[in-house]
């Protein structure tokens, strides 16, 4: 089954507001990391008109430069679209954007000819570092995917592709990560980066794993003991993905998102460690969030107010929320 979201997946929930009820029930407002509570002003982004670049669009990642917002997604031609690309979005606050259209498309052949996907940014040295996933496979999300970086001085870009890309290309065939690598997340701990992304191959679904690099374009080497995180629980056994991480004090904390397709639910949760390699799950995982029509997955954090600011991509596709704590 596709990891993403389709209209056929609307099956699987008849009966689902017993599983959620059941798996929230311990989901209390126990720590920091329970008490989101959604914007009144969102969504603050949907996808485009029919026949348009971003007419899904998905997996935000926003972050700021002076007093302006900038927002990057994942931008399909239609709901199981096979042309990809990433679009930005800026403004003076997250419920005040204005598109501003295409940043990263796909290099004809290229490794990413067919599609990019799943941006994530880090700043460093005055640099910009959009982080993505791609392939030359014509079909949504197609296989193989290798992991990429496009690097610029302005938050607005214009992006240029690295090199020596793809960065991160799948592992051998039989491996855990031997089809499909997802949504890179770069954090750097010491003098050391760490490239967090999630993937399919061997065990089925998805788990997260990482490698490990000297600078913010690697070279990069998986960890012996990936995948790192894997579903534990029920509410996402078909899949965990998506990290996104921070520092509070002296524990990283993760926040992802996990699914369970045997019975169509969706939800994030979150995770801390102390040395972003063995990682304890938050004990009243997933988040609870208020009804907002099938559910709200694929975190992203900008750090104001501590990371107290959350964007969630909205079931079905196309709508993006705002959350804050």
């Amino acid at each position: 089954m596709n990891r993403r979201f389709s209209l056929l997946s609307l099956a699987c929930l008849i009966g689902v507001s017993l599983y959620v009820s059941f798996s929230l029930a311990g989901a209390g407002q126990a720590s920091g990391h329970r008490t989101w509570k959604l914007d009144p002003s969102t969504p603050i982004l949907t996808g485009g008109a029919p026949g348009q670049f971003d007419a899904r669009l998905e997996e935000a990642d926003a972050y700021m430069s002076g007093s302006t917002y900038y927002v990057n997604y994942a931008a399909w031609d239609k709901e199981q679209g096979t042309v990809g690309s990433i679009g930005q979005a800026s403004g003076p606050s997250l419920t005040s954007l204005t598109k501003r259209g295409q940043i990263l498309k796909g290099t004809p052949g290229a490794w990413d000819s067919a599609y990019v996907s799943g941006p994530r940014t880090y700043y460093e040295a005055g640099r910009y570092y959009l982080y993505y996933f791609g392939s030359s496979t014509v079909a949504f999300e197609g296989i193989p995917s290798s992991l990429g970086v496009a690097i610029a001085s302005s938050p607005a870009g214009p992006f240029k592709k690295y090199s020596g890309n793809p960065i991160l290309s799948p592992g051998p065939a039989g491996t855990w990560d031997g089809k499909q690598l997802f949504r890179p997340f770069l954090v750097k701990s010491g003098a050391t980066y760490y490239l967090f992304y999630n993937a399919n191959g061997s065990l089925g679904g998805e788990q997260i794993g990482f490698a490990t690099g000297p600078s913010p374009v690697g070279p990069f080497t998986r960890h012996k003991g990936n995948p790192s995180f894997f579903p534990k629980r029920a509410w996402e056994a078909s899949r965990v993905g998506d990290p996104v991480i921070y520092k509070d004090g002296r524990t990283w904390v993760m926040y992802y998102y996990g699914a369970n397709d045997s019975i169509g639910y969706w939800g994030v949760g979150c995770a801390t460690s102390g040395d972003l390699v063995a990682w304890t799950e938050c004990p009243d995982n997933p988040i609870s969030f208020p009804k907002i029509g099938l559910g709200l997955i694929r975190p992203s954090l900008l750090p104001e107010n501590n990371y107290g600011t959350m964007l969630l991509d909205g079931i079905p596709t196309s709508r993006l929320y705002v959350a804050r704590r």
